[in-house]
């Protein structure tokens, strides 16, 4: 099975183009920026979790102003590998490659992690019907970054359509 997350708020410029069947998550740059790393985790939706340890290919849709061709939003290209990274850790012992450059800084934050953080993704353990993720990212650009009357009038539209 397919799951869809759209990364709230840009990625909702996705809504135009996915049926009802979505979910939404919330992986905030301001953290990343700010190395609140721990934060990231302790936010994460269980609905994602859950996906990923039943074996279903979880796709997160975002968007980003500074996209240029180049690099994707920080969600992702920090984020997303993050939450890679903790999972490979936690639910199969093992060290993955990070994209980037940030193994060495992914190794330091995971090695400060509090026990209970470690816990919210040991319980998801006794679900794995997997050997690997199946975890995967889009991002386009956008030029609605922090417009939220844009944003507001998607989903509305979307309401309708659903």
């Amino acid at each position: 099975m397919n799951a869809y997350f759209v990364n709230l708020t840009c990625g909702l410029e996705y809504l135009k183009g996915l049926d009802r069947y979505i979910n939404y998550i919330r992986i905030q740059s301001t953290w990343l920026e700010k190395g609140l790393l721990e934060q990231v985790l302790i936010d994460l939706d269980h609905n994602l979790l859950m996906h990923l340890a039943i074996g279903d290919s979880c796709m997160i849709l975002d968007m980003t102003s500074r996209y240029h061709g180049r690099r994707p939003s920080r969600s992702i290209w920090q984020g997303v590998e993050w939450i890679k990274y903790v999972l490979n850790r936690i639910w199969f012992d093992r060290e993955i490659k990070c994209l980037y450059g940030q193994h060495v800084h992914f190794k330091t934050a995971y090695s400060k992690l509090q026990k209970r953080t470690k816990t919210k993704f040991k319980y998801y353990r006794k679900f794995l019907r997997v050997e690997e993720l199946d975890l995967n990212c889009f991002c386009g650009e956008t030029k609605n970054d922090s417009n939220d009357e844009y944003y507001k009038e998607l989903v509305e539209e979307w309401i309708k359509r659903r």
